[in-house]
């Protein structure tokens, strides 16, 4: 729903009643907040908010290289989205509405030669031949399997997200 959509409608409200239905209005008002989210990668996220909410940065602030790899997290990633003039664009749509953002893909790993996934429960990272975890790249990176990715010998399929 666009806002002139939602203005619109309240016009023709207003036509027939003085009494309005302030559910209706804010179911509608949430409708037209998450039309205008955009979707951004974590680190990109994640250097919004710290630039808004903790930092207190202006949004030229937050553009800027030098700010970027001096205090975001993963500055690299962050500076290589930006390149892109899109991106930029989206950015700005982020800082000034909302966004949310992108959920990490899921994968599990299996090793080629035993066929016994990777799992992760109370006894700690094992591998199972009945039983699998579901692992985004972060949490393999985390418990220092990211080499499993550039493996030969381990298959790694993505399950979704």
């Amino acid at each position: 729903m666009k806002l002139s959509d939602f203005i619109e409608k309240c016009e023709r409200v207003s036509n027939f009643t003085n009494e309005v239905d302030i559910h209706n209005l804010i179911s509608d008002l949430k409708k037209i907040n998450e039309s205008q989210k955009v979707t951004v990668p974590k680190s990109v996220g994640d250097w919004i908010f710290k630039s808004q909410f903790v930092d207190r940065r202006s949004i030229r602030s937050a553009l800027e290289t030098a700010s970027i790899r001096i205090y975001a997290k993963n500055s690299d990633e962050v500076i290589a989205w930006l390149k892109d003039i899109s991106n930029q664009e989206t950015f700005a749509i982020a800082w000034a509405n909302d966004y949310t953002v992108e959920k990490e893909p899921k994968y599990t790993v299996k090793i080629k030669a035993t066929k016994q996934y990777l799992s992760n429960d109370e006894i700690g990272p094992h591998f199972d031949p009945s039983f699998r975890s579901n692992f985004t790249k972060s949490d393999l990176e985390k418990l220092g399997l990211g080499w499993v990715f550039d493996c030969e010998g381990m298959e790694v399929d993505k399950v979704g997200k």
